[in-house]
């Protein structure tokens, strides 16, 4: 057996992400792992899919080969999703800044900036692979074999795969052969240096669906809560970095990608009024703010009429576009 001295360290190499600019301040390290397994976990509707896609196009806009494996959506569905989201996203983040004082003599520019973004779709679709053929996380090693490591695998080289999603075929949390067969999937990409995407659901108390070996499996917990158009993003475990408990608060932008909000710390308000019979200044304090980790949204008003303020929360969560039901009150 090897000494401690014997051992030699490997070195971590990390595949850096350009326009999902704040995953390195999220995740507290610098990009995605070769080797390393993330799983990605929230809510429906919470941005898991578009996030993975976000990651994926922008590291086969680098050069990376990605393979996304779809178990919900179709080929097609993901295709238009990349069309309508992401691209428009990626386009109007990178040239919105450069095109804006742009005057019209400048026509040459902006039509090499045009040229510039066909280039990338290209290079993009080049790089980046669609395969809907996996009916469950039972044949994930089968597939990973003979489509990615066998001698005439159809998807050689691969740096990233996406699996979307876990549960997307129905697999139940409390059955254990399709997990035990993930696990083996899992050990096999980490040995093989491909790092790995696997997106999952969470049960209706916000926990992650499956058994609690799953979290014990992977490298990192990627975790996304709804918080009206807020999205707050937790890494509750992290091999390669410190956790992160305190939510970084992200934002869905006109396109429905995730970007960094600039609101981004609790907002505290104050106010003074009279009360009847009462001679002197009443002063209120409250603190709004996004639950943390393992938190459920909540109304803490010591001395108030709680049950008042709660119906006053779901009342104002009715109007459009101004649901404030996941968020946190202090009141005092």
């Amino acid at each position: 057996m090897p000494t401690l001295k014997e051992i030699q360290l490997e070195s971590q190499d990390f595949m850096r992400l350009k326009q999902v600019s704040w995953f390195a301040e999220a995740s507290n390290h610098v990009g995605i792992s070769r080797g390393g397994v993330y799983l990605l976990s929230g809510e429906p509707g919470s941005g898991k899919s578009t996030l993975a896609l976000q990651i994926g196009i922008d590291l086969a806009n680098m050069g990376f080969k990605v393979l996304y494996l779809t178990l919900e959506l179709s080929p097609s569905d993901i295709r238009r999703w990349v069309n309508d989201r992401i691209f428009p996203h990626r386009h109007t983040t990178a040239y919105a800044e450069k095109s804006k004082n742009l005057k019209w003599e400048n026509g040459l520019k902006k039509s090499l900036e045009t040229l510039n973004i066909h280039n990338e779709e290209e290079r993009i679709e080049g790089n980046f692979f669609l395969d809907s053929s996996i009916s469950n996380m039972e044949t994930l090693p089968d597939f990973l074999g003979r489509q990615v490591l066998g001698p005439k695998a159809t998807y050689k080289d691969i740096d990233l795969i996406v699996v979307d999603s876990l549960q997307g075929l129905g697999t139940a949390p409390t059955s254990s052969k399709p997990y035990q067969r993930l696990y083996d999937f899992n050990r096999l990409v980490k040995h093989q240096g491909i790092a790995t995407i696997l997106i999952g659901h969470v049960t209706k108390g916000g926990a992650i669906t499956g058994p609690r070996s799953l979290e014990h499996h992977v490298d990192c917990v990627l975790y996304i809560r709804k918080a009206m158009k807020f999205r707050p993003f937790f890494v509750p475990k992290n091999r390669f970095g410190p956790s992160r408990h305190e939510p970084l608060t992200l934002v869905l932008d006109d396109f429905g990608c995730l970007v960094k909000s600039k609101h981004s710390v609790a907002k505290a308000s104050r106010s003074y009024g009279y009360l009847p019979n009462f001679t002197e200044f009443v002063e209120v304090q409250a603190l709004v703010r996004l639950p943390k980790l393992g938190e459920k949204p909540r109304v803490k008003a010591p001395y108030f009429p709680r049950d008042i303020i709660s119906q006053l929360v779901t009342i104002a969560s009715q109007i459009k576009d101004i649901d404030i039901s996941d968020l946190t009150f202090e009141i005092n």
